[in-house]
């Protein structure tokens, strides 16, 4: 088992959490059926989230100083080594978490880039 953190903006928490290398565990933690994915806070620290989070109504945000828009639902952040492992979390700094207000909606944008103009 590895030591990460479920931050739950429901309960506006942070607790400590062990989870195993299975992404099916990570779901049952954040209470959710839907795909996961992760945003890279720093080289080696990942948060892990609902990937449909931000299209869900009735869900929570919460603001990392280490990443530039909010995010919604639960999350676990966690830490891996030079290879993209996952293991123990060791100091990151929850405390200043911004715990966005019920009634904050963040709309999701889709853009398309063109890689070259025709």
């Amino acid at each position: 088992m590895i030591k990460a953190k479920l931050i739950d903006p429901f309960n506006q928490s942070v607790i400590p959490a062990l989870i195993s290398k299975d992404y099916k565990d990570w779901k049952k933690l954040m209470n959710i059926k839907s795909p996961v994915d992760t945003v890279r806070l720093t080289d080696t620290i990942y948060v892990i989230v609902d990937d449909e989070g931000l299209h869900k109504d009735g869900n929570r945000y919460f603001k990392l100083k280490d990443y530039p828009q909010p995010l919604a639902g639960r999350a676990i952040i966690v830490n891996t080594d030079e290879e993209g492992e996952l293991i123990d979390l060791g100091k990151y700094n929850t405390d200043d978490i911004e715990w966005r207000e019920e009634s904050f909606y963040l709309e999701p944008k889709m853009e398309f880039i063109p890689l070259w103009k025709q």
